[in-house]
C-alpha cells in the first residue's frame, strides 16, 4: 500500500471509531434528562429534583423564559419528585411515579401562569 492509502485507512479507522464512542455522550441516549421550563412572569429561586437512589439535585435561579436541565442515569426504581419555590410559593409535584433503573429519555417540566406546572414527555411534545 502506498501512503496516501494508508493515510485514508487510518482517518477512516479513526472517525468511525470516535463516532462509535463519542455519539452515546453527545446525544445523551443512555440518560434520563428532566427539562425544567419556565414560561411564566416570574423567575424561579430554586428547583429540587429528588429520585431513588443517589439521584438528588438542586438548581438555582432560572429566569422567566429560560430553561434548565438535569441529566443523570437512574441508580434505582422509584418516584422521581420535583419541589419548585417561585415567589415563596411552594410547588411540589412528581415528575415520574415509576421511574425504572437505567432508564432513558426526556421528560419536560413546565412552569407556568397562576402557578401550574405542566410534565410532559418527549413522546407527547412529539403529538402535540
Amino acid at each position: 500500500m502506498n501512503e496516501m492509502t494508508k493515510y485514508i485507512t487510518i482517518v477512516l479507522v479513526l472517525t468511525i471509531t470516535a463516532y462509535i464512542f463519542l455519539k452515546p455522550i453527545v446525544t445523551n441516549e443512555n440518560e434520563y434528562k428532566v427539562v425544567i421550563v419556565n414560561i411564566s412572569d416570574y423567575d424561579i429561586s430554586k428547583v429540587e429534583i429528588t429520585g431513588p437512589g443517589d439521584n438528588a439535585h438542586e438548581m438555582g435561579i432560572i429566569r422567566e423564559g429560560h430553561i434548565q436541565d438535569y441529566i443523570f442515569i437512574p441508580e434505582q426504581d422509584g418516584a422521581l419528585e420535583y419541589l419548585i419555590t417561585q415567589n415563596n410559593q411552594s410547588l411540589r409535584g412528581v415528575i415520574n411515579s415509576s421511574l425504572k433503573k437505567d432508564d432513558k429519555g426526556d421528560i419536560f417540566v413546565v412552569v407556568g401562569e397562576r402557578y401550574t406546572v405542566k410534565v410532559y414527555d418527549e413522546f407527547e411534545l412529539r403529538h402535540m
